[in-house]
């Protein structure tokens, strides 16, 4: 006699484990917007989500950009909301997340997913402010997908996109600078 319950506890474990299952592309981005939805200031990339929502080399560039600015003292590693675009929003409300056609192939080829959202409902005058929109560059990486990038999260002075690994390892290279100065005794 052939027995459900296997596939029913792999399939509940898949539903817990929000991301480890992820068949599609979306699924990462979607489990992301689903730790911010309501809510403003969500951390993206405490604890556990860093490994279950990233990739490899992006959790490794956020981990050596936070210690690189714990080293050199920073404020604040970030000081903007880098899923949502601005220091300050509202509750987020009206998430769409669909996938876009892939984008090249073998390891080079990744899912744009685009993510729109309303950050800005609580602010006066909101109402004819457009969506907030967010692409996420999407990977498979050990049988499951994640986000590898967000290729859209702010611009440099010249209007060019900076993508959020770009930003980090920015922002790791001019702290490292300022550990080298802090470390010679210089401000």
């Amino acid at each position: 006699m052939f027995s459900t319950r296997p596939l029913l506890a792999a399939a509940a474990l898949c539903l817990h484990a929000t991301v480890a299952c992820a068949a599609d592309p979306q699924d990462p981005v979607k489990a992301l917007f689903g730790l911010v939805a309501g809510k403003a200031g969500a951390d993206y990339f405490a604890g556990k989500q860093l490994d279950r929502l990233y990739s490899e080399s992006f959790a490794l560039t956020y981990r050596i950009t936070e210690k690189v600015s714990e080293m050199s003292e920073a404020e604040m590693m970030l000081d903007f909301d880098p899923i949502i675009g601005g220091q300050d929003s509202c509750d987020v409300k009206d998430i769409a997340i669909r996938a876009l056609p892939a984008v090249g192939a073998g390891e080079d080829g990744y899912v744009p997913v685009e993510a729109s959202f309303d950050a800005m409902s609580c602010f006066e005058g909101s109402e004819k402010a457009p969506k907030t929109k967010r692409t996420f560059r999407v990977i498979e990486e050990k049988g499951q997908y994640v986000i590898d990038d967000v290729l859209d999260t702010t611009t440099d002075d010249a209007g060019k996109a900076v993508t959020l690994k770009e930003l980090l390892v920015g922002i790791a290279a001019g702290d490292m600078n300022r550990v080298a100065k802090l470390g010679a005794g210089t401000p």
